[in-house]
């Protein structure tokens, strides 16, 4: 039961990010099916539609729950964001060229390859996250 324990204190960031990104995904998928299975929008404007509210999921419970970042300002808070959707941007070009080509271009089944696209962009994103958005400077580190 100790060595449970102690993998889950070492690794409980990573769960933490697998649980909230599961939660970001679904609302990913789900916002994904509601438009282009049930809206008939397009592909494309399915999948912005998706990623920009997984997005603002996303970065509220990275920000709070995962990452723990405790930016007292509204300046450091809105730098956050800005760097997050950014980031978030550069991940969404990776899902969104995967989407066009699978779906528009080779005709293959569109939430299959959603989930696959979402595969590749969560590992993108913890990437980004942990080391250049929500990374911790010495200070934050002693603090905990």
């Amino acid at each position: 039961m100790e060595t449970i324990l102690a993998l889950l204190r070492k690794y409980k960031e990573l769960i933490k990010y697998g649980f909230w990104g599961a939660v970001a995904t679904v609302v990913n998928i789900g916002t994904f099916h509601v438009c282009y299975d049930l809206a008939s929008l397009s592909n494309t404007a399915s999948n912005l539609i998706a990623w920009l509210a997984a997005m603002l999921v996303a970065f509220v419970t990275n920000k709070l729950f995962v990452f723990e970042s405790r930016n007292q300002t509204f300046k450091q808070n809105i730098q956050e964001f800005v760097s997050f959707a950014g980031f978030r941007l550069v991940s969404e070009v990776f899902d969104l060229g995967i989407m066009i080509w699978a779906v528009d271009l080779m005709h293959m089944n569109a939430m299959l390859w959603k989930v696959i696209a979402n595969v590749i962009v969560i590992a993108l994103n913890y990437l980004f996250s942990k080391f250049i958005i929500f990374k911790k400077s010495g200070n934050q580190k002693a603090a905990k």
